[in-house]
């Protein structure tokens, strides 16, 4: 009707209803200002457990209709009321836990705090049961905003102690236990019966929850309020730099323990014996995954994922210490030459399998972590470049043991070259060049069989044959002149065998 304000009868009965709205209005809030503070008056347990005033049950009923009236007024009123009660049941929890005595957010203070609250909401419950509508969501409303203080304190608390990776790890993964213990309770109380408890800005922070100043409007109809899992554990993530210390100290530990050959070193559970410390770098990194997931899947998950990775190259970096030095090219190719002392072709076919054990898991972590992370990074996973090192760990040393075999037959190649096979006499049916040539692998490639896999055996054996051949042939070939006696020798070779 406003656009007939023009018409004095019209204009004479808005201002009759709106005067009627403020008078009722003004009723209502008197009707609320006498309920009194319900909470503790004390921070201390005594006070906490003490039980509820001899106060009659549901006392307040009466103002259920003062909420009825304030429903059909609108949402300002509605809100107002709200914001206004939730303000005056908080302000004994400034002023008990904003004091000295309780300023310190160690986790027996947080607990504290939560008990509180909880002898808040059963007061609530006691003196106010089926006063305000289901709709108007009071003592959700009531949880956020205490959630919003409490917060607001943890931060404070925590940013003192921003950067110092000494401070203890225990008392501050407590607190966040604490805090995600609260948080699964409050949520299972307060948000039960949301019909779509995704409605809320699901995000890893929270805007806080203002409450409208006196003479202020509250928001509109249709606000969305946030989620409470999350309003307070979130606020830790930027915090966790001692935790994420911690886990790399662990870690750093595992990648540098023994990779010696010793049986104490190897697992031979598997398909093929590896280093026991691989085994054990994986079991603590699920482990740790675990952990971690258990408090936060955020920006400390991250952190702690790329803390995996580093600590997977410098796992890959000890086993490559394991490798000879290169030394000066052999007689028979220009290419770096590696020397391989006896028996130590063993350890490097163990640096194989390993490395091929570590290549063929990351997959699997990768998956695990990406499921399990927050959407925002689940992009960021990636652990190509740690398959990528450890693939080419692998070439690298089965190019070291063919390389190491060509190094133990050189200096039979060397003896063979200088030898004038043209004016060879009779000494037998086989060259000792050639039986010494035969005795050096017949030593090195059965150690290299039995601890190898079949596909790394036969990419082993094919790159020394493909070195072997042309260097064996290309030294007959250097030969001026064989007679018959030297082609016999070299022809009756028992390599063939």
């Amino acid at each position: 009707f406003k656009p007939y304000d023009s018409a004095p009868r019209i204009r004479e009965l808005r201002n009759r209803v709106e005067r009627v709205k403020k008078d009722l209005s003004s009723q209502v809030e008197a009707s609320f200002q006498n309920v009194g503070q319900l909470g503790p008056t004390s921070g201390e347990v005594a006070s906490i457990s003490e039980p509820i005033s001899n106060k009659i049950k549901g006392q307040y009923y009466h103002l259920h209709d003062a909420c009825l009236v304030a429903d059909a007024l609108g949402q300002t009123l509605k809100k107002h009321l709200v914001s206004t009660f939730c303000r005056q049941q908080l302000s004994t929890y400034d002023l008990i836990f904003h004091s000295i005595e309780y300023g310190d957010m160690n986790p027996e203070s947080l607990e504290k705090r939560f008990a509180w609250f909880r002898k808040l909401i059963n007061a609530i419950d006691f003196h106010f049961e089926a006063v305000f509508p289901q709709h108007w969501q009071v003592q959700r409303r009531l949880c956020l905003n205490f959630l919003d203080k409490t917060r607001e304190a943890l931060l404070e608390e925590l940013g003192r102690n921003e950067g110092d990776t000494a401070q203890e790890v225990k008392p501050l993964l407590k607190k966040l236990q604490k805090c995600l213990s609260f948080e699964k309770e409050a949520s299972e109380k307060f948000e039960a019966n949301l019909k779509n408890p995704k409605q809320a800005n699901n995000k890893p922070t929270h805007s806080p929850i203002l409450l409208p100043k006196d003479g202020e409007d509250a928001n509109e109809d249709g606000e969305v309020l946030p989620l409470i899992c999350g309003m307070l554990s979130s606020v830790f993530d930027p915090y966790m730099g001692p935790y994420i210390a911690l886990e790399k100290k662990k870690l750093k530990e595992i990648t540098s323990s023994d990779v010696s050959d010793s049986n104490e070193a190897i697992d031979q559970d598997g398909k093929l014996p590896v280093f026991s410390s691989s085994v054990n770098l994986f079991v603590y990194i699920k482990n740790s995954i675990l952990r971690c997931t258990k408090l936060t899947n955020g920006t400390t998950f991250f952190d702690l994922y790329k803390e995996f990775k580093a600590s997977l190259r410098d796992y890959a970096e000890n086993l490559e210490d394991k490798f000879p030095p290169a030394a000066s090219s052999t007689f028979y190719s220009k290419a770096p030459a590696y020397k391989v002392a006896e028996g130590k072709e063993i350890g490097i076919c163990y640096v194989i399998n390993t490395a091929e054990y570590c290549y063929s898991t990351l997959p699997q972590l990768e998956e695990i972590i990406r499921t399990k992370i927050n959407a925002s990074y689940r992009e960021e996973i990636d652990m190509g470049q740690e398959e990528e090192i450890f693939k080419k760990l692998i070439a690298k040393a089965i190019l070291i043991l063919y390389k190491g075999l060509e190094n133990r037959i050189e200096p039979s190649f060397k003896e063979m070259s200088a030898i004038n096979w043209g004016a060879c006499q009779p000494v037998g049916e086989e060259s000792k060049y050639v039986h010494s040539i035969e005795e050096n692998i017949a030593a090195f490639v059965p150690n290299v069989r039995n601890v190898l896999g079949k596909e790394y055996f036969r990419s082993f054996c094919n790159q020394f044959v493909s070195d072997f051949l042309p260097s064996f042939l290309n030294l007959i070939l250097r030969q001026k002149l064989i007679n018959d006696v030297g082609t016999q020798q070299v022809k009756n070779c028992e390599m063939e065998r």
